[in-house]
């Protein structure tokens, strides 16, 4: 399960009409196991979404982030 979760912010809709506005997705690596932080050609930090069945890759200051709540409710398995 993923750690993390983002979603787009109010500003940045209108790039990715595809994203439903206030929904969360969960943040996915790159490939099992990463713990490096993807950069984009520009150097800026870039977030893997799962949006259903697909992906989408967009840099990470378009989105919010916040911890999986999964993964913060008490008796929770640990990653």
């Amino acid at each position: 399960m993923p750690n993390f979760q983002a979603r787009i912010k109010p500003e940045w809709r209108h790039r990715f009409p595809h994203l439903k506005t206030g929904a969360w997705y969960d943040v996915e690596p790159l490939w099992e196991g990463t713990q490096t932080r993807r950069l984009d050609m520009a150097d800026k930090r870039v977030a893997r979404l799962k949006t259903g069945t697909c992906y989408t890759s967009l840099r990470a200051e378009y989105v919010v982030f916040r911890e999986h709540p999964a993964a913060t409710e008490p008796g929770a398995p640990a990653a």
